[in-house]
């Protein structure tokens, strides 16, 4: 029947551009791994001690990211190491102060990346 046809058809289409989806973020994923790396790199060195971890979270973390996708990433923090050891720390420094750094850092390990900040979210 006519209905049966068509819904092969959509599904076909979806099929069709699910595959190519999964090509273009496989040829996508070496450039994102470096991506990654260099601003996981940049966080690193403008937290220094208070550094513990980088996590990528969004679309590409869940794997169903698109060619158009941006990279989502979260930076978790740490006490200073003096301060975890009991003595004295430097005052904290805000969020936007840390993101500054890191967005310079990132500046000079590669000018062609930006970093958007992002204050107020829904």
């Amino acid at each position: 029947s006519f209905t049966v046809h068509r819904k092969m058809s959509a599904e076909v289409g979806i099929a069709d551009m699910v595959s190519y989806m999964s090509k273009v973020a496989l040829e996508r994923y070496p450039a994102r791994a470096l991506l990654f790396q260099t601003v996981q790199a940049a966080a690193r060195e403008a937290l220094d001690a208070h550094f513990e971890r980088f996590a990528l979270i969004g679309s590409t973390a869940l794997g169903i990211d698109t060619p158009d996708s941006d990279l989502d990433a979260v930076v978790f923090t740490r006490p200073g190491a003096a301060a975890a050891a009991g003595g004295a720390s430097e005052p904290p420094r805000s969020p936007v102060e840390v993101l500054r750094s890191i967005a310079k850092k990132l500046g000079k390990r590669d000018g062609s990346l930006h970093l958007q900040l992002v204050d107020c979210t829904r």
